[in-house]
């Protein structure tokens, strides 16, 4: 989509169809509005300082394409890839921005930076089992690893001997010696062992 606004003030002044449908925005609602409706300023330059001027000042002169979170009129945040152009003289000057949502582009990436990290760690894991001969040592590499996996500092290992859960490897909170880590651990380990399926728990406070 392409945008148009005021250098001076950063009031949008002209879009086309395709800015009206990535922001989600009726008809030429924006025109008039500041170029703030439609991306979000503060997360971008508040670190440094920036203002909003200097911002796309610096985004003008950039010789490639600048990555920042737009808005949609619905108020969804999503990562967006823009290209700034100046025009105009002293008496009116303008921006010229075409802007494209990279949703996809950056959720594709982030699943190939996750399934990198995931053929990482077990190949890590498959070293650690090879390198280490006692039993102990392989447990503590793996939910080591897993849990780095998974961005936790907290897992645990249980094993079953003579239908009974021992815990074998634990990190993190579940490391801790006491009754309420353990008795938590246990029972999330008896339901995955009865039910025979994996156990996604978001929130241990509240299971």
């Amino acid at each position: 989509g392409i945008i148009t606004f005021s250098m001076e003030s950063l009031e949008i002044l002209s879009l086309n169809s395709a800015a009206e449908v990535i922001f989600g925005y009726p008809g030429q609602r924006l025109v008039g509005q500041p170029i703030g409706s439609v991306v979000q300023l503060h997360d971008n330059h508040a670190d440094n300082g920036q203002s909003a001027g200097q911002l796309f000042k610096e985004l003008s002169s950039a010789t490639t394409p600048s990555e920042i979170i737009g808005v949609r009129y619905d108020g969804d945040r999503f990562p967006l890839e823009i290209t700034i152009f100046s025009a105009g003289d002293d008496t009116k000057a303008f921006y010229t921005g075409t802007f494209r949502d990279i949703t996809e582009r950056v959720a594709a990436q982030e699943a190939l930076h996750r399934q990198n990290d995931y053929l990482m760690t077990l190949n890590e894991i498959a070293t650690t089992i090879m390198q280490r001969l006692d039993i102990e040592g392989v447990l503590q590499g793996i939910i080591f690893r897993a849990s780095k996996l998974e961005s936790t500092d907290h897992g645990f290992i249980y094993l079953v001997d003579f239908e009974e859960l021992v815990i074998a490897s634990a990190i993190g909170f579940f490391e801790v010696s006491n009754e309420g880590a353990s008795s938590q651990g246990t029972t999330i380990a008896n339901t995955v062992l009865d039910s025979g399926q994996s156990l996604f728990v978001e929130d241990y406070s509240t299971w």
